[in-house]
C-alpha cells in the first residue's frame, strides 16, 4: 500500500562542492579546551595544535595556518590534516586544493585514517583533482577498514545512493551500523530511514522511530524532524499532531531548514497548533531565505492563494521559478498549473505540459495526473490517448488518487484502452476510498445509472452528499438535482436549489444550465425567463452544449426574449458542433416551420 515516507534529506551536500570536513574529530586532538595563543611555549607542539584547533573553531584560519605550518615542517601528521582543511576552505588564506591534497597525503602516509576520508571527499567533489566518486569510495573503504567512523559513514552513504558504485542496501546498512556504533548521528538517522523504507532491512516503523529518537536525543535536527513526522503520520506510535508540532519546532530551533516549512504548514492548516496564516507565512519566508526549495515552493503557494497575505499570482510565478532552479518537483507542477490557466500572466500550454512532464519524471504524483490529462486532451502536447492511459496507470501505481480517477474515466469511455465499465467502477472506487472528490461523484453517476454496478439511487445520493462535503462542485449540483426530484430520498427543493446555485456560482457549466432551467420554470425560486436566458448564455460561453440547445429553443419560441429564428438556428448549430444529440432534430424542425 502506498504510504507517505519520512523525508530523506541529503546530508552534507553529497555530490556538491562543500562536503563537510570534520575538524573536531581529528585522529589526535587536544581534550578539555585549547591553550590560548599567548601561552604557547616553544617545544610544546601539542599546545600549538590545541591553539590552532581553537583558532579554526573561532573562524581565525589565518592564525591557525600560522600555528600549524611549523608543526607540519616537524612532520606532525595531525597538523597536516588540520592545515589541509584550512587550505581547502580558503578562508583567511588563499584557497589551494593542490597544497591541501599534498598535506592530506602526508598525513595519510603517516597513518592518520581521517586524512584518507578527506582525500576521498576531494575526489568525490572534484576539488583539486578530477571528480571521481568511484576513486573516492576506495579511500573511504580504506579508512573504513581501518576503523574510521566517517569513512564507514560516507562509504555506507554512497553505497546506499549509488554514488560511484551500484546501489546495495544490504551492504550500505552493514557500514551504517558500524558507523552508528561509533556514534555517528547521521548513520543512526540513515538506519532509521532504512527501516522506514525497508531498504536493506525489514520495514519496521517502531525500529525507525527508536533510531530517530536515539539521534534526536543527541540534538540532531534531522532526527528531531523525523520523530515529528512519525508522530504527525501515526507511524510506529499513536498519531499525535501536537507532539509532531513540538518536534518540528525543536528541529527548527536547532536550525533544520526543512522543519521551518513543517512548522509553517502546521500553522497554515492548524495541525497540532492553532491556525495562524501570518505565522505560516513568516516560517515559509524563513525557509525560503535559507534557500529551501520546499520553502520557496510554500512561499509561492502563499502568494498564489493568499495565505497570510493578499494574493499575488505574478510574484507566485517568480517564486515558483526560483524553487524550480532549486530543483523543487512540486514547483514544476505548481507553475505548470498557473501557466495552463493563465494565473499571474499569459497562458502557455506548451510550457505547462513540459513542466508537468519534468515533474512527472521526478515522481511527483499530482504532476503525473496533470501530464496524463494534457496528453488525453491535447493541451500543450500532441493528443495521445494511449500514452495518457499509461501515465494514469503509472500515477495510480504510485498511489495517486487523481490518476486512479483518470484510469476510471479512460475505462468508462474507452480512451486509450478498451471500454470496460466494471473496471471503471473499480478504479473510481479505489480513488473514492482515498477521498478523491471527482471520483466519488463519478462513482455516484455510475451507481445512479447502473453502469458496471447495481443501480441504486439512495447510494448515489449518499455519494453525491459525500463529494459535496469534500468541495466537489459537480457532486454538489447533482445532489441538488436529486433533492429537487426526490431521487433516493425525500424531496428538498429549497436545499436542492441552493446547492445548484452554489455550484453555478463556482462556474460549473452544468449547474448554470440547471439553474437556468429551474429559474425558467420557477422551481425553488420565482419564474424569471429573461434571467434564465442569461444563465444559459453563461453556461454556453463555458462550452455547455445543453445550454446552447436551450438558447436555441428560447430564441425560437420567444421565451425570455423576442422570437429570433436566425439566433435560434445559430445556437442549434453551435449545440450540434458541441455534441448535443437533440439539437439536429430541433434545427430541422425550425427549418420546416420556417418553410410553412
Amino acid at each position: 500500500m502506498f504510504r507517505l515516507r519520512i523525508g530523506d534529506t541529503p546530508r552534507f551536500g553529497q555530490g556538491g562542492s562543500n562536503m563537510l570536513i570534520y575538524i573536531a574529530a581529528l585522529a589526535v586532538s587536544v581534550a578539555d579546551g585549547a591553550v590560548p595563543t599567548a601561552s604557547i611555549e616553544a617545544g610544546k607542539p601539542q599546545d600549538a595544535l590545541a591553539a590552532a584547533e581553537a583558532a579554526v573553531a573561532a573562524g581565525e584560519d589565518s592564525e591557525a595556518a600560522r600555528l600549524l605550518r611549523p608543526l607540519v615542517e616537524r612532520s606532525d601528521a595531525n597538523a597536516a590534516l588540520l592545515l589541509a582543511g584550512v587550505y581547502n576552505r580558503g578562508r583567511g588564506v588563499a584557497e589551494d586544493h593542490g597544497e591541501a591534497l599534498r598535506l592530506l597525503r602526508l598525513a595519510a602516509d603517516a597513518g592518520v585514517t581521517r586524512a584518507l576520508v578527506e582525500i576521498g571527499l576531494m575526489h568525490e567533489n572534484g576539488s583539486g583533482v578530477a571528480k571521481d566518486p568511484a576513486k573516492a569510495n576506495t579511500f573511504y573503504r580504506e579508512a573504513a577498514d581501518k576503523g574510521d567512523s566517517l569513512g564507514r559513514l560516507y562509504l555506507g552513504m554512497n553505497i546506499r545512493s549509488g554514488v560511484g558504485t551500484s546501489v546495495d542496501h544490504l551492504e550500505a546498512v552493514r557500514w551504517l551500523k558500524l558507523a552508528a556504533a561509533d556514534g555517528e548521528t547521521t548513520a543512526i538517522y540513515l538506519l532509521g530511514v532504512a527501516h522506514d523504507y525497508g531498504q536493506g532491512v525489514e520495514e519496521n516503523d517502531t525500529e525507525a522511530l527508536r533510531l530517530f529518537r536515539q539521534c534526536a536525543a543527541l540534538r540532531d535536527s534531522d532526527c528531531e524532524r523525523s520523530v515529528g513526522l512519525m508522530y504527525d503520520l501515526g507511524r510506529g506510535v499513536a498519531k499525535d499532531e501536537r507532539e509532531g508540532f513540538r518536534w518540528f519546532k525543536a528541529a527548527s530551533e536547532h536550525g533544520n531548514i526543512e522543519a521551518f516549512v513543517d512548522v509553517g504548514h502546521d500553522y497554515r492548516y492548524g495541525t497540532g497548533v492553532a491556525k495562524d496564516e501570518a505565522q505560516a507565512l513568516a516560517w515559509y519566508r524563513k525557509a525560503a531565505d535559507a534557500g529551501s526549495a520546499r520553502g520557496l515552493t510554500a512561499l509561492a503557494e502563499a502568494h498564489r492563494w493568499g495565505i497570510g497575505m493578499k494574493e499575488d499570482p505574478v510574484r507566485a510565478r517568480g517564486l515558483y521559478e526560483q524553487a524550480i532552479a532549486a530543483e523543487s518537483g512540486p514547483a514544476l507542477a505548481g507553475l505548470g498549473e498557473m501557466l495552463e490557466w493563465g494565473a499571474g500572466g499569459d497562458v502557455d500550454l506548451a510550457r505547462a505540459a513540459d513542466l508537468y512532464r519534468r515533474a512527472a519524471d521526478a515522481g511527483e504524483v499530482d504532476a503525473i495526473e496533470r501530464y496524463a490529462y494534457a496528453l488525453a486532451n491535447g493541451r500543450g502536447v500532441a493528443k495521445d490517448l494511449k500514452a495518457a492511459f499509461e501515465w494514469y496507470r503509472k500515477g495510480a501505481g504510485r498511489g495517486g488518487a487523481r490518476s486512479m480517477n483518470g484510469l476510471g474515466f479512460a475505462y468508462e469511455v474507452g480512451e486509450g484502452v478498451a471500454k470496460d465499465v466494471a473496471q471503471a467502477v473499480a478504479w473510481y472506487r479505489k480513488a473514492a476510498d482515498l477521498d478523491e472528490p471527482t471520483a466519488i461523484t463519478n462513482l455516484g453517476v455510475m451507481t445512479f445509472n447502473g453502469r458496471g454496478i447495481d443501480k441504486d439511487a439512495k447510494e448515489a445520493r449518499r455519494l453525491f452528499e459525500r463529494a459535496a462535503g469534500l468541495g466537489d462542485s459537480r457532486g454538489r449540483y447533482l445532489l441538488g438535482t436529486m433533492l429537487i426530484d426526490g431521487d433516493g430520498g425525500a424531496k428538498d427543493v429549497g436545499r436542492g436549489f441552493a446547492l445548484i446555485r452554489r455550484s453555478a456560482d463556482d462556474g460549473d457549466a452544468d449547474a448554470l444550465t440547471q439553474l437556468g432551467a429551474l429559474t425558467e420554470e420557477g422551481i425553488g425560486t420565482k419564474a424569471d425567463p429573461p434571467a434564465a436566458l442569461g444563465l444559459y448564455q453563461k453556461a454556453a460561453a463555458l462550452g455547455d452544449a445543453l445550454a446552447m440547445r436551450y438558447l436555441g429553443i428560447n430564441h425560437s419560441e420567444g421565451i425570455g426574449t423576442a422570437v429570433d429564428r436566425k439566433a435560434a438556428e445559430a445556437w442549434f448549430r453551435k449545440a450540434i458542433e458541441a455534441g448535443d444529440d437533440e439539437a439536429a432534430g430541433l434545427l430541422a424542425d425550425l427549418k420546416l416551420r420556417g418553410a410553412d
